[in-house]
């Protein structure tokens, strides 16, 4: 498990790039959607169509995992790479591809919320398929349909894989969650307390799981010798 460990040893090493990028990025998504989310459910539970809710929710949930990533995708990848790891990086990785990942996040985070109103099943395949599409884009700068053509081929190759990560990591996210809000409940039931101690849960999870998935994701294409190749045959290219 060695992308688990180089996973918690870069957290533990670069805590406060995490955290300030965490801040920037993931703050305003996670307040973004939750309060959308809490305006679908008010307002489509009074008209008692919660599944039209949890369409939205789905969709929310997922467009914002999609876009949060980016930044400890290129940290990650910058460790594996045996590069310095820094706050500029991260960052300039947000400027650089924020905009196509947010419009294809709309695109894949529809067809999986829309495939599992329909039937669950439809919305895994493809919220699994194509779940590797903010990687592709930053990892090897490959947008629109050519990201999500190769997110798939991934994403079909690697789908138990993939999958089995995913829901052992949600797994101990959720108990993790249900220990921490309980305890912060008994403590308080203000909503914006509630809500921050959210905040900070995925400020620690949601870093920690893209470190997990981005170091998975070297070994799948042949490690670090394989991208160190690449990179140098397109630089003997370009001369």
């Amino acid at each position: 498990m060695n992308q688990i460990r180089d996973a918690f040893l870069l957290m533990m090493h670069r805590f406060w790039t995490v955290l300030i990028l965490g801040l920037l990025l993931i703050t305003p998504v996670y307040f973004f959607a939750l309060i959308f989310t809490n305006y679908f459910f008010r307002y489509y539970g009074a008209l008692d169509l919660l599944f039209i809710a949890h369409f939205f929710r789905a969709f929310l949930v997922l467009l914002a995992l999609s876009v949060s990533q980016i930044p400890f995708i290129e940290l990650a990848y910058r460790d594996a790479m045996g590069e310095d790891v820094r706050f500029k990086d991260g960052f300039r990785s947000i400027l650089e591809h924020i905009f196509p990942v947010y419009i294809m996040g709309i695109l894949y985070a529809f067809l999986s919320a829309f495939g599992g109103l329909l039937f669950i099943v439809p919305g895994i395949l493809i919220a699994v398929w194509l779940y590797l599409f903010p990687y592709v884009a930053v990892i090897e700068k490959k947008h629109w349909w050519k990201g999500f053509k190769r997110a798939f081929r991934m994403g079909k190759k690697h789908f138990f894989q993939l999958l089995l990560i995913v829901f052992l990591f949600g797994l101990f996210e959720m108990i993790v969650e249900y220990v921490v809000l309980n305890g912060t409940l008994y403590l308080t039931t203000r909503f914006l307390v509630i809500a921050v101690v959210q905040l900070v849960l995925n400020l620690l999870f949601l870093p920690l799981f893209t470190f997990i998935i981005t170091y998975y994701y070297i070994d799948w294409n042949g490690g670090k010798e394989a991208f160190q190749e690449e990179d140098w045959g397109a630089w003997e290219g370009w001369r």
